[in-house]
């Protein structure tokens, strides 16, 4: 493999080989697909940007470019850095925002795994309480679970979650990847208590920095607010943040 192809990477090569045998065996053309979760983990790494070169050149090369796709998730800080000037995938990727599940969506996630049996009393706290947010909601839904949901009530949710940032530093690790001008959006959406435009968040913040749109929207795919369909503005969801926020920030 490296006689045919000196000059490029020896991953090259081999995937170059593994498309050749696999497509000779299969009798079709196959495609490696890597999924790559948490990526906000090698932001800091002194060997990052020679990872983000290496998949570009294996993503854009002519003979690689057919046999290989990547998916990288990762939050705020993940984003920032391969979006910025300069990155080596900042024309390759293509960038997919998540945002916290509707209410419809959230309480599917609650009821069709159990079967629907706990009653709409609970379903309803689990839904304020994540807002939304799969990763709080099913954190709610596991604890639940684990105490018996023939005995869930709204108390044991909201006891949950109290327990949360004092079992896990999510909370804390999510603001500090959102940094101050997403804290001080959130702190003026919070203390309005309802929908507010952009302007209106620019007119409450002294001195407003030019990323505001930015910090609005890194809050809403962290599903620590939403953007009203409507286009009335943003808002705030999920009180187990709110509440951490109202008490350590």
């Amino acid at each position: 493999a490296e006689e045919r192809c000196p000059p490029a990477p020896a991953f090259q090569c081999v995937l170059e080989k593994w498309g050749r045998t696999a497509m000779e065996k299969r009798g079709c053309r196959l495609r490696l697909i890597l999924f790559l979760d948490e990526c906000e983990q090698v932001v800091e790494r002194p060997w990052a940007p020679d990872l983000y070169g290496a998949l570009r050149y294996l993503l854009v090369g002519q003979s690689t470019r057919p046999l290989l796709k990547v998916v990288m998730a990762g939050s705020h800080r993940f984003l920032t850095q391969v979006r910025q000037r300069g990155s080596p995938l900042r024309n390759v990727l293509k960038y997919h925002r998540l945002c916290a599940l509707d209410e419809q969506a959230t309480r599917d996630l609650i009821t069709q795994p159990t079967g629907s049996v706990l009653p709409e009393e609970v379903v309803q706290a689990v839904i304020e309480q994540s807002g939304g947010h799969p990763f709080l909601a099913q954190y709610l839904m596991h604890h639940l679970w684990e105490r018996g949901l023939e005995n869930a009530e709204p108390k044991a949710v909201r006891a949950i979650a109290s327990e949360f940032s004092h079992k896990r530093s999510d909370f804390k690790d999510w603001l500090d990847g959102l940094g101050d001008s997403s804290a001080k959006v959130y702190r003026v959406l919070v203390q309005a208590g309802e929908a507010l435009s952009e302007s209106q968040i620019r007119a409450a913040i002294p001195a407003a920095s030019p990323d505001i749109l930015q910090a609005l929207d890194a809050l809403c795919y962290h599903g620590l607010a939403v953007r009203k369909l409507d286009n009335e503005g943003y808002l705030v969801t999920g009180q187990m943040f709110q509440t951490w926020f109202e008490a350590k920030v």
